[in-house]
């Protein structure tokens, strides 16, 4: 009775813990369109990323979230565009997003340049009525099923270079109150995002390369920190993430990228580190991401070429 107790307790607190802040990744590194509108089109290629994670493996009605993005340049809007959607299941909470953004590019030179990004959407909150209360009658408990729509704005700023990104974001800008009919009510927290790696090469054809990198989250209250070393070598991709924070845990990713495609994928696997230990069974997380080139053609405006054409290349 005590662990059953003990269970549902730690449910309970890592379920607001968890309620407080966006869905976090083991593979954040490759799936930055997500946290950062900054982001889109800063490699330079269109690029198409799923990720399906499931969380605290045994534990009922665990955390489970799958989202898919695309992002890519836009000679013509003088940057990148992009678009995610996010679906994550908390127990008797669900939460789907979609949010379009565009990042305006500045070029420092050649192979560096500077983003500003802004992305908008909306967001959609439910509540499921699988629930098993003590006091049947309680009026904060759903009889049906019940949603909310609400938008949703964000903002960021991104730097990328053949060895360094960093970036710097924030969601949920205007901290969106859904109300629900039975009296309930909840928001969209707004979160900030830090995120940047560097890049070791250890040969000249750029096939041999050590990235440590780090990511953190902060919803105003509490902070989590990743941080992580990937080396791929050829092909095959392989790396180490500790999570202090919330949802503590060490993690191990595996990959690989397909010999002449430009398809990579991914999988990993996080030890729980938190007193859910006992209960669970670690969390998976997969990976599936495409890069590809679209040909564009376009003419510079003159008041463009002349007054920024350092910036503009």
């Amino acid at each position: 009775m005590k662990k059953i107790v003990y269970l549902l307790l730690a449910c309970v607190t890592v379920g607001i813990t968890y309620a407080q802040q966006d869905p976090q990744f083991t593979h954040y590194m490759y799936n930055q369109q997500v946290y950062n509108p900054a982001y889109s089109g800063a490699r330079q290629v269109w690029n198409l990323t799923g990720l399906y994670r499931s969380q605290w493996v045994n534990i009922p009605e665990q955390p489970s979230t799958f989202t898919f993005s695309a992002n890519g340049p836009v000679k013509a809007l003088r940057g990148g565009v992009g678009a995610h959607i996010v679906s994550d299941q908390l127990g008797q909470w669900h939460t789907v997003g979609g949010l379009l953004s565009y990042a305006f590019r500045l070029n420092i030179s050649e192979d560096k340049a500077f983003q500003i990004g802004l992305n908008g959407g909306a967001y959609q909150k439910s509540i499921g009525t699988n629930w098993n209360p003590i006091d049947q009658n309680d009026p904060l408990i759903p009889t049906s099923n019940t949603s909310k729509i609400v938008p949703d704005l964000g903002a960021g700023l991104y730097y990328i270079s053949p060895t360094l990104y960093a970036g710097i974001s924030t969601s949920h800008l205007l901290e969106s109150k859904i109300e629900f009919v039975n009296g309930s009510a909840t928001s969209l927290s707004r979160n900030y995002f830090l995120t940047a790696g560097y890049k070791i090469m250890f040969n000249e054809e750029n096939d041999f390369h050590l990235t440590p990198s780090t990511f953190i989250i902060f919803d105003g209250v509490k902070a989590q920190y990743a941080l992580n070393a990937n080396v791929n070598y050829k092909i095959l991709t392989a790396g180490l993430l500790y999570r202090i924070g919330s949802n503590d845990a060490i993690a191990a990713l595996i990959g690989a990228r397909l010999p002449n495609i430009p398809l990579r994928f991914g999988y990993s696997y996080d030890y729980t580190l938190s007193g859910l230990n006992p209960y669970s069974r670690g969390s998976h997380e997969i990976m599936l991401s495409y890069d590809f080139t679209i040909k564009q053609k376009t003419k510079k405006p003159v008041i463009l070429r002349n007054v920024f054409g350092k910036y503009f290349n």
